[in-house]
């Protein structure tokens, strides 16, 4: 079974991204580091166990790519994707392959924590299957020390929901990959994401703009 790892919510900046962050859930964000040719740097916040929130934004010491490029262009802090966890990414490219999708990966990817360590994993993403980023991109983060155990906390994350065009057919794919989400029947595609913080219930939102930000 897949379990959610973990919440991308973009920023035009990071420096913006972490001080919503701290607004919202009454915590400061620690920095988690830069993504080496993709563009991008983040900070983490745990949301208990073993999920955490990716606050992901372009990153100043690198050239603008695609990603970044976009990321800068979001109004304010929004959802823009989500991953699952997995161990048998082998297994998932057969499950994708099964449902008439492409994938791209497994994909070994790294980055350098601020204190030095090099941590790396490996993503698999699925391609083709026409739901965009409410069908999560899946990571294995092999012998790393996951990044929630070592970030602070925002809060524990409440519920993950779903929404779509073609709900029925994607609770159909979920219970294929073994995934449990709320999915909702909607006219446009999103992704809700409930925090109870020291604030209270916090909901980070998704919207037209973020959702058409390609992984």
């Amino acid at each position: 079974m897949l379990n959610i790892d973990h919440i991308m919510w973009g920023a035009p900046d990071l420096e913006t991204g972490i001080a919503e962050a701290q607004r919202l859930f009454a915590v400061p964000a620690t920095l988690g580091g830069s993504h080496p040719g993709l563009g991008t740097c983040n900070a983490l916040l745990s949301l208990g166990g073993s999920r955490y929130l990716e606050i992901i934004a372009p990153d100043p010491a690198q050239p603008r790519t695609g990603f970044g490029r976009r990321l800068a262009a979001l109004p304010c802090c929004q959802v823009i994707s989500w991953a699952a966890a997995a161990s048998e990414l082998g297994v998932l490219v057969s499950v994708a392959q099964s449902l008439q999708w492409s994938v791209q990966g497994p994909i070994e990817s790294s980055r350098r924590a601020e204190g030095g360590e090099l941590l790396q994993w490996r993503l698999l993403f699925f391609r083709d299957h026409g739901f965009g980023n409410v069908l999560p991109f899946v990571i294995d983060w092999q012998r790393c020390q996951h990044p929630a155990t070592v970030s602070p906390t925002a809060g524990q994350l409440q519920a993950l929901r779903l929404f779509s065009p073609r709900a029925t057919l994607l609770r159909q794919h979920f219970e294929t990959l073994g995934l449990v989400v709320a999915i909702t029947e909607a006219e446009q595609a999103g992704i809700a994401v409930d925090i109870q913080g020291a604030n209270g219930l916090v909901t980070l939102r998704s919207s037209s703009e973020s959702m058409a930000i390609g992984l």
